[in-house]
């Protein structure tokens, strides 16, 4: 029995001697873990004041964009005036040009109808004018 009392107490001493190892892991992981998270912790506050400088700047620079323009529109009545002179001018360019093509197809016609008749007589018809 004696044998037994010294065995059991190797025992328990070899027992508390993997449980202070055990413990120790345990501590050194904790520790491990705790400089990993106060890491993480210092490069959320870095991304997170960064992010906020970047909204800031976005900000500021819609601000910029809001309070000018590229070029100054104008008015509505300058832009109707424009409208009705440059739309007169094209009319009248317009007429002048027509006019002229109407004098021209009106005196062909006259010449067609008048070849017709000439035409019974043996001449030719007029051919159209270009244009």
């Amino acid at each position: 029995m004696e044998m037994r009392r010294r065995g059991s107490g190797l025992w328990s001493r070899m027992g508390a001697v993997a449980a202070d190892a055990r413990e120790q892991v345990l501590r050194a992981r904790v520790e491990r873990l705790e400089r990993r998270n106060d890491r993480l912790a210092e490069e959320v506050g870095r991304v997170r004041s960064e992010l906020e400088h970047e909204r800031s700047l976005r900000e500021q620079a819609l601000e910029a964009v809001r309070g000018t323009r590229a070029e100054p529109r104008p008015r509505r009545g300058r832009r109707f005036l424009r409208t009705a002179v440059v739309g007169g001018a094209a009319y009248v360019l317009g007429a002048r040009a027509g006019r002229e093509r109407y004098e021209r197809l009106r005196s062909w016609a006259r010449a067609a109808m008048e070849g017709k008749t000439s035409s019974r007589r043996g001449g030719p018809a007029p051919s159209p004018p270009p244009g």
